[in-house]
């Protein structure tokens, strides 16, 4: 069983899996991508509500 986002399953879901049964590498790539996401959107976001962050 893979979970490809751990955000989506409940924490029953979660508590059920055992560690090795987790994809350690491929949890870890899944992540980053979200970091690197969120902090792309934060900054666009915040270039729009503040235009004077993008000048910076």
């Amino acid at each position: 069983m893979t979970i490809a986002s751990p955000i989506g399953a409940s924490p029953d879901q979660i508590s059920t899996l055992s560690w090795d049964q987790i994809p350690w590498k491929q949890a870890e790539k899944t992540v980053q991508r979200l970091q690197m996401r969120i902090a792309k959107a934060i900054r666009l976001w915040s270039g729009v509500s503040n235009p004077t962050l993008l000048k910076a």
